[in-house]
Formats: C-alpha cells, structure tokens, sequence
C-alpha cells in the first residue's frame, strides 16, 4: 500500500498549484473526504488512513461519518514485541467551521463518538506458539482541529489533526493479563470534494469544445484468485482476514488523463496481500502484490457525459515481496521477491456528480507470470497467477486544456 499511499500525497500536494475560482458557501454540500497518515510512522502509527461521507449543513456546522484505520506494533513484558494491533473506527463527527479569507480558508474543530474494532494479526517469531487474546470493540473519542484551502468550488486540499482515545483493551499472552492501548495521535493530508459546485458548470461534453482533462482517483475493493497454484509446490490463498474467506482487500490509486471525448490514459498503482503455501510446511508466510500499469481506456460518453462506460486494457509490472513469516515457516529458507510483467484488462462505468468528480466502478483482470520463488532448498521456480479484482472509487478531474 505504500506506492499507493505517497502516489497520492504527491496528488494532494499538487492541488495547492492548482488555481481556479473558488470559495467556501452557506449552502447545504454532501462531501467525500479522503485522508492519508503516510507520516505518522515517526510516533508508531503505521498503515494509517481515513476516509468520511459528510455534509456541510450551513456555514459553519458540519456532521460527518469517519473511518480510520491504522496499527501499532503490539510488546509484551515477557516475549517483547509479539505482533501487530489494528484498530478500525467509526465514527460520527460534528464540525464546526469558520471560513476565512474571502472564504478561500476554513479553519474547523471536530468532536465524535463512535466504536472502535480491534484485531491482532501478523504474529511475530518471538510469539510462535503463544496464546494471544487481542480481539475486542472500546469506544472511541475523536478531538481535533483541521485547515481546508479551496482549490476549486466544490474541492478543498485539507491537513487534519486529531487525537484518537481508545478505551484500553484487556489481552492475554499465555493467560498472563496486560492492557493494550490503542490510543493515538494522527496527522492527515487528504482532499475533500463536495457534491454541489457554488457555480455549477456544464458537464464537459454540454459545451461545444472538448478539452482534455487531468484526473487523480482513489479506489478501494476486493480481489479473488483465479488460480492459486503458483508453481509445483507452492499456491497462494486468500489471507485469514478475507471477507467471506475468499476477498482480499485490495486498495488504488490512479493517475490519468481524458484524452478528447473518447480516449483517455491512466496509471494505476494496486496493491493487495496473500497468504504463501509451500508444500510440505503449509502458510509460511504472506506475499504482497504491488501492480503499477498504464492502461489505455475506451469511453462512450452518453446522457451528455453524465455517464460514462469504458473498457481498458494495458501492459506493466508487478513487484512482490514475501513478508510476515507464520510460525510453521520458522526456519524454511525462503526467497520471493522481485520484480515480473503483468497484463490488465476491464471494464467499468463512471457517473458524473459535477464537472469535475465523478464516483465509479471497476471490474478487471490481472495476469503475472515469471513469478520466482526458492524455499526450503528447492531449486528456484517460476510460476503465474491470476486474479479478478473490483473496486468502488472516485475520479478528481483537477486540469483542463
């Protein structure tokens, strides 16, 4: 996820280049808001990241729905570091707002209550074999301040600050009782972009000349293996926390650009995680999957653009690295990283809220072969694998020429 991750700080640090008309408003504005903690590792906070569904009611109030996610390295006085705590919250937040600076500023505090789900997961050596009690719900209390700058009327680049009280967790390792303190500060960048435009536009192909457009997208999904057998001895499969044991979570971030009325070009950057089996140990251990391919897209723009079907297809690469060794893989030497070539192809469709966001769904297929693997001193193989992966995100079209 990391790729992903700073692809898409390097997006919302652009947006403050990015001049347009724009202004905070008083009316009612729905909102998706998107935030990343790329920085936090600096006080423990890794993998973090945010997403909210919200509405600005008036000027100055504002109710939203917040997810975040992240995780600390998890230590117990006797095994030392054991493993891996994550926290998933959600919360409903109230906001209140003060815009500033002909309204081209907003300044807000924020205040939430909500449930916090709890997990334990990537085992660590020194716990092989332990008992490990770590699951749980508490109740989270969220408390911040946040700075919103309008890049256009219905777009605003963000910083976020909040502290996150979690109510300790009761674990066990071995029947010996300790408490686990999920509680933590978190620093966002994030983009924020509102249904309703202060001046609504045409959509782009209402007007008689079609510009090209530059666009930044975030997607989250699922990916399902096709098949699982990788080479003669090893197979992946979905890893434990897959939804209904056979979805991985599988996360995106694009960079495009709409070429005429039927063309476009876009880079996405994927990354997902599996569970590695080697005969005869069993799941050794997990393999994550980072995919970057430029794909080309084919558009039938209709209902004036409001909505949009495409195909794409395209050619890159895939760099896969073997981490989080379990405890049947202690000891089974294992090398499995690297680069190998990757092809994509799919469909989806995108509906147009505003000129300049669109929400959209994907379906596609992705192959990679010349896959290397060497454990348990057999002779380096080779293999292939397959996977369908769907998705659910948005496109922030933020350049026209």
């Amino acid at each position: 996820m990391l790729i992903a991750k700073r692809l898409f700080v390097f997006c919302v640090v652009g947006l403050v280049a990015f001049q347009a008309r724009a202004y905070d408003s008083e009316i009612f504005r729905p909102y998706l808001h998107f935030r990343s903690a790329e920085f936090n590792t600096v006080w423990g906070v890794n993998d973090g990241w945010g997403f909210a569904l919200g509405a600005n009611l008036n000027r100055h109030f504002g109710i939203e729905l917040a997810i975040d996610t992240y995780e600390h390295s998890l230590y117990e006085d006797v095994l030392d570091g054991i493993g891996e705590e994550a926290v998933f919250s959600l919360v409903p937040q109230m906001r209140l707002r003060y815009p500033f600076a002909n309204d081209r500023w907003t300044v807000y505090g924020l205040f939430g209550l909500g449930p916090g789900f709890l997990q334990f997961n990537d085992r660590k050596g020194n716990a092989f074999g332990a008992e490990i009690e770590a699951d749980g719900v508490r109740l989270v209390t969220a408390v911040g301040v946040g700075l919103e700058y309008f890049v256009a009327d219905n777009v605003t680049f963000n910083l976020e600050g909040k502290y996150m009280w979690i109510q300790d967790l009761e674990g066990s390792v071995d029947g010996r009782r300790y408490d686990i303190d999920m509680s933590a500060p978190l620093l966002t960048m994030g983009v924020r972009a509102y249904f309703i435009e202060n001046h609504k536009r045409p959509l782009l192909l209402e007007e008689s000349a079609i510009r090209n457009r530059f666009y930044f997208g975030v997607r989250y999904g699922g990916s399902v293996l096709l098949d699982d057998q990788w080479a003669e001895g090893v197979s992946l499969s979905p890893e434990v926390s897959a939804n209904f044991s056979r979805i991985n979570d599988f996360g995106s971030m694009t960079l495009g650009v709409d070429v005429g009325r039927d063309w476009g070009i876009e880079l996405s950057g994927d990354f997902t995680e599996y569970t590695l089996n080697v005969d005869p140990y069993g799941a050794i251990g997990e393999y994550s999957v980072y995919t970057i391919v430029p794909h080309l897209r084919l558009r039938w723009p209709i209902k004036n653009g409001r909505w949009v079907p495409y195909v794409m297809a395209g050619m890159g690469v895939t760099y896969a690295e073997f981490n989080d060794r379990k405890p049947v893989g202690l000891g089974v030497p294992v090398a499995a990283s690297g680069f190998s070539p990757a092809v994509s192809a799919g469909a989806g469709f995108e509906y147009f809220i505003a000129r300049n966001f669109s929400v959209n769904t994907d379906v596609r297929y992705l192959y990679t072969w010349d896959q290397k693997i060497e454990a348990a001193n057999v002779p380096e193989r080779s293999g292939d694998f397959s996977s369908i992966n769907f998705y659910f995100g948005f496109r922030l079209y933020l350049w026209e020429f």
